[in-house]
C-alpha cells in the first residue's frame, strides 16, 4: 500500500517510488550510462572529473560530455543517465540566468544548488512525471 505513489511514506520514512527508481538505474542492462564522477575541493578552486568510457568505435568526439560549465564560475558533472543532466544542466543554466537577470549578481554555488534541488524534489511529488535517473556534483569557486 505504500509503494502506490510518490508521496506515501513507509512507516520507517522512506518513499518505495523513489528507492524504485533508483534500483531501476541501479540494475539497468545500458552500462553506458552508469559512471563514476567526483569533485575535488582545493585551496585556490574546484576540480570535477568523470570517468570515460567508449563503448563503441562510432561515437563522435566530445558528444557524450559529462561536465558542464553552468556560469562563469560554477560547474556541474553527471553521472547516470546522459540525458537527464542535460536536461538539469539546462535547468541549473537558466536558473543562474534568472538570477543575473533579476539581481544584476551572479548565482552563488549554494543557492543554485537549493535551486535545482527544489527542481529535483517536485519531479517526485507528482504522478505525471518521474523521478531523475542521474546524480550531479555542482561546484562553485568565488574570492569570498
Amino acid at each position: 500500500q505504500f509503494d502506490q505513489d510518490c508521496i506515501t511514506y513507509t512507516q520507517e520514512g522512506r518513499l518505495l517510488q523513489l528507492e524504485y527508481a533508483a534500483k531501476a538505474v541501479e540494475n539497468q542492462s545500458n552500462l553506458q550510462s552508469i559512471q563514476d564522477i567526483v569533485g575535488v575541493k582545493c585551496k585556490d578552486g574546484v576540480i570535477l572529473g568523470a570517468e570515460k568510457q567508449v563503448f563503441s568505435k562510432l561515437l563522435v568526439e566530445r558528444t557524450n560530455r559529462r561536465i558542464f560549465n553552468v556560469d562563469r564560475s560554477i560547474g556541474m558533472v553527471v553521472a547516470g543517465k546522459i540525458p537527464d543532466g542535460r536536461h538539469l544542466m539546462s535547468h541549473a543554466r537558466h536558473e543562474a540566468t534568472k538570477f543575473l537577470k533579476d539581481f544584476a549578481l551572479p548565482i552563488s554555488g549554494r543557492t543554485l544548488a537549493d535551486r535545482l534541488s527544489l527542481y529535483l524534489n517536485a519531479y517526485t511529488l507528482y504522478n505525471s512525471v518521474r523521478p531523475f535517473g542521474s546524480t550531479e556534483i555542482v561546484a562553485s569557486y568565488s574570492e569570498d
